[in-house]
């Protein structure tokens, strides 16, 4: 009896709030209770776990304007358009999502629609179509494998990230059941993205996946008018970003992105500028001298000054 109750009280709780959420409160206040009434069980599950407990007062305390962790990341993310955004404090949350039930707790706050349209939309770098460099500068043998990101001009600073492509025709990895095209597409990519906060192999280890489509783009309104190098679209945690992106310069191991998102679900852009080298190739302080200079050159100051991940 005691099992019994003690799931059926969290489930009749949850479908009482609900209801309550759906018929009666108006949508100025659903925004902010929505993850409390639609999550309701994962939230339960998440403060009975130490670990989750600790994302979730994370994100708690992002929420307020004064706390101290808002301080710093607006101080952290100075560089970037609009660093009073608080979900640039959220992303610090982001390594504390560590075990199933935080993973669990954040995809039913995406995927039950409780983001909300952001205050913040980033303006993306206004490229030239001349400046534009099509996917096939890049050859088939080179493009395939892992890259790793050595700088941005974003958010996205978080240390130990790599993208690695697969080509048309798949590779020996494992396939995503919402991709629409590869490894069927005769010129669909797939690239697979990887970070961690620690350089250790046992360290928890956050993964993407997103499809390329060459000489295709996304047609938002705000985005950078040239026509991208190609669009993709990527999903996790219940958020679908579509990106265009712009591959601005290219040399043997190197090369120069700006890539012009837009995530749905909070109806904004992100635009963010990144240095992949291929790896197996070190950079010498001259070549990372360069490079710094020609980001700067092609797509001024405000997109191409960059900072080490």
């Amino acid at each position: 009896m005691f099992l019994i109750h003690h799931l059926v009280y969290p489930l009749l709780l949850a479908c009482a709030l609900s209801l309550v959420y759906k018929y009666v409160l108006p949508s100025a206040i659903k925004g902010k209770i929505c993850p409390i009434v639609m999550c309701t069980l994962p939230i339960i599950h998440c403060v009975k776990e130490p670990e989750c407990q600790r994302m979730l007062d994370c994100m708690v305390e992002c929420d307020d304007v004064n706390s101290e962790r808002r301080r710093q990341a607006r101080e952290k993310y100075k560089h970037l358009q609009f660093p009073k955004d608080p979900a640039l404090c959220s992303y610090e949350c982001i390594g504390l999502i560590t075990t199933p039930t935080a993973e669990h707790l954040v995809e039913c706050i995406g995927n039950r629609k409780c983001l909300q349209p952001s205050k913040y939309s980033d303006a993306c770098a206004p490229i030239r179509q001349d400046q534009v460099l099509p996917l096939s500068t890049i050859p088939k043998h080179i493009l395939e494998g892992r890259w790793r990101k050595l700088y941005t001009n974003g958010w996205d600073i978080w240390p130990y990230q790599s993208t690695t492509f697969a080509g048309p025709g798949g590779s020996a990895v494992e396939e995503r059941d919402w991709m629409t095209s590869w490894p069927n597409g005769t010129d669909t990519w797939r690239m697979d993205l990887t970070w961690a906060f620690e350089n250790d192999s046992r360290a928890h280890q956050f993964k993407m996946s997103s499809e390329l489509f060459p000489g295709l783009r996304w047609n938002y309104p705000g985005g950078t008018k040239a026509d991208p190098t190609g669009r993709t679209v990527a999903r996790m945690w219940g958020t679908t970003a579509h990106e265009n992106w712009y591959l601005v310069y290219y040399d043997g191991d190197v090369m120069i992105l700006h890539v012009c998102a837009y995530t749905v679900e909070v109806q904004s852009f992100d635009a963010l500028t990144v240095v992949l080298v291929k790896e197996g190739h070190n950079m010498t302080k001259e070549k990372i001298i360069e490079i710094q200079e020609t980001a700067r050159s092609i797509l001024g100051d405000k997109f191409g000054k960059l900072v080490a991940v």
